[in-house]
């Protein structure tokens, strides 16, 4: 309760952004074993950008701490990790029509 005071802003981002009428997603991306994407570092990843979407964090592994939040632009993507990102639905379902494969 006190966060909310402190941030009202960002309480009020994160729960407009969870409502069913917000464009806005909170999702996953996995990275597959096919696409030409895995072994590049994330700035040369240039579907990130053209998709539109916030990278926010990558997932390498499985436990809590297995998180790489706002991870730099040098992180090597692999098969199997996974992106969480914002953005709408067009944009997610674009970004795994090109990662997920």
């Amino acid at each position: 309760m006190a966060s909310e005071l402190i941030r009202p802003d960002t309480t009020t981002f994160l729960d407009s952004m969870m409502r069913d009428n917000s464009v806005l997603r909170v999702d996953e991306v996995k990275i597959g074993s096919t696409t030409h994407y895995r072994g590049k570092p994330i700035e040369s990843c240039d579907v990130l950008p053209s998709s539109g979407v916030v990278l926010v964090s990558l997932r390498r592994g499985i436990n809590e701490r297995d998180f790489i939040f706002n991870p730099p632009p040098n992180t090597v993507i692999n098969s199997g990790d996974t992106l969480i990102v914002i953005g709408n639905p067009e944009q997610l379902e674009f970004l795994r029509g090109k990662l997920s494969k």
